[in-house]
């Protein structure tokens, strides 16, 4: 009953997406490549929270909406609260709701952003690999819902045992990925260019895809610029 429940909601949310002629791309990756600053460089502004330890820990989708704001949604029931996008820190972060211990379901941003117009919504995603395994229980629950997906490693550690897994299950989910290095920012250029050449041989094997771009990308320096 319960498998049946299942497939019976992502059938429902597969026709709803269709009705609203909306595209999910998902932001997805390991805890601490750097996520929610890529999503910030897309959209040209600081709106997700950021730090150097593992932050992100509810599903925070981003589409086109007047006015600017920010919808909460809890898992108890179906009421959503309207914030602030400078509280938004308080719903999706380790720090400021550890443990989402405010049992948040997800965190719908709004924005009048012109790339967003069209139906695609940007969904950031907590990272794997962490101790607390739960915020990435809800990312591997989202991987259904992805109609594409931005799968991020950085030059800290390119694709590690985990990433690979966790690219797997990705890959049962989702057709179209595009694969980023992020953090490039970070090392010298004759280090980037063995850190590159390393990851495309590793993921070019692992995929069985003798062809495979690996887009270079600082999402710091792209927020900035």
């Amino acid at each position: 009953r319960g498998q049946r429940s299942a497939g019976a909601e992502a059938v429902r949310q597969l026709l709803v997406r269709l009705a609203e002629d909306r595209f999910n791309l998902v932001v997805l990756g390991a805890f601490k490549r750097g996520k929610s600053s890529l999503v910030n460089a897309i959209v040209g502004r600081p709106i997700l929270p950021t730090a150097v330890v593992p932050l992100t820990t509810v599903i925070t989708r981003l589409s086109y909406g007047q006015p600017e704001q920010a919808i909460v949604r809890l898992e108890s029931n179906s009421l959503r609260s309207r914030i602030k996008l400078s509280e938004i820190a308080a719903y999706v972060t380790e720090r400021e709701n550890p443990g989402n211990r405010k049992r948040v379901a997800s965190v719908d941003i709004q924005l009048p952003a012109a790339f967003l117009r069209r139906g695609l919504v940007l969904v950031d995603t907590p990272g794997i690999g962490a101790a607390d395994e739960r915020p990435a229980a809800e990312t591997y629950r989202f991987l259904p819902e992805s109609d594409a997906a931005i799968f991020v490693t950085s030059v800290e550690a390119p694709l590690g045992e985990s990433e690979l897994l966790f690219l797997d299950a990705v890959r049962q989910h989702v057709r179209k990925i595009f694969f980023v290095m992020n953090k490039v920012d970070q090392v010298d250029a004759g280090d980037l260019t063995e850190i590159m050449a390393f990851a495309e041989q590793g993921l070019q094997s692992h995929l069985g895809a003798p062809t495979l771009a690996l887009l270079p990308v600082s999402a710091r320096r792209g927020l900035q610029a």
